[in-house]
């Protein structure tokens, strides 16, 4: 009985200096990817960002938009005021229709069609512009976190939550084409401007689809991102209760004392970076 007792106290002893080891080093711990971001954002270069299959519609809507290079150059700049111009373009002939036209409930519904959507994509772009430094720093994680998990099991999880941001990406795609119907009825009553008012609405519907579908498969591709992270720690955690039901408070060794600090250690941090991974979408 005495021994049982004395190994119990032994016990305890051990996990009460496991926690206060972890307590420590999580104390003074600072997350890899966050503060290499930080401390290099102006040297991160095309290589630093997610290069797979999974994002590579992403990559290319980014692109389109003048969001993914880092280091602004010129064109770049251009490019971006260009884009911005459009959608300000776009914006002003809505608003302009809209006090123009008759005050009938129809015919103002039927402005509200394409000026809402205009709205609330042009919106979206000028978040993505203002918020750039932070979608940088949400995409060099994701490229991190890629790399770290990149020969263990935990892959599969981060493959599968990728795949589905991939699905929903195409689908967001193919169905926005539906999302700001072009007003034919508009270009009739200008007949001296007809085929440029056609292409500048044309033009215009064109980029804010893809702000569009930049925007909201990005967010898609980020949260499902989150939940891959979370279903990763849940996965851990069973998989070693399962290894060892019955022996994990119960270690007899200091090498088995060191097994599971680092365990826990490795738990709760990569707990502590997920849940700022998340604090910086919301």
């Amino acid at each position: 009985m005495e021994y049982f007792t004395m190994q119990g106290r032994v016990n305890r002893w051990g996990m009460d200096r496991i926690f206060n080891d972890v307590r420590q080093t999580l104390g003074v711990e600072v997350s890899r990817c966050w503060k290499v971001t930080t401390d290099r954002s102006m040297l991160l270069g095309e290589e630093d960002y997610i290069d797979n299959e999974y994002y590579v519609y992403n990559r290319l809507l980014f692109r389109l938009l003048g969001l993914w290079q880092y280091q602004t150059s010129f064109k770049q700049f251009i490019y971006v005021c260009f884009i911005n111009f459009m959608i300000t373009l776009g914006l002003y002939q809505q608003v302009h229709s809209l006090f123009m036209s008759e005050r009938k409930i129809k015919t103002i519904a039927k402005i509200l069609e394409i000026t809402l959507p205009t709205l609330c994509f042009g919106f979206c772009y000028f978040n993505l512009l203002s918020n750039a430094e932070i979608m940088k720093k949400i995409l060099f994680r994701i490229k991190c976190d890629w790399n770290d998990l990149a020969n263990k099991p935990e892959l599969k999880i981060l493959k599968k939550y990728a795949h589905l941001s991939r699905i929903c990406t195409i689908i967001i795609a193919i169905r926005t084409e539906l999302v700001l119907p072009l007003r034919i009825d508009y270009f009739m009553k200008n007949q001296n401007h007809y085929y440029l008012g056609l292409f500048l609405q044309y033009m215009i519907i064109s980029i804010l689809c893809m702000v569009g579908v930049a925007n909201y498969s990005m967010f898609v591709a980020v949260t499902q991102h989150a939940y891959a992270l979370f279903n990763i720690i849940e996965w851990r955690v069973h998989e070693r209760f399962k290894k060892k039901p019955k022996n994990f408070y119960y270690a007899n060794n200091k090498a088995e004392l060191a097994e599971e600090k680092q365990w826990l250690i490795d738990i709760i941090k990569f707990y502590n970076t997920t849940v700022e991974f998340v604090s910086r979408i919301v």
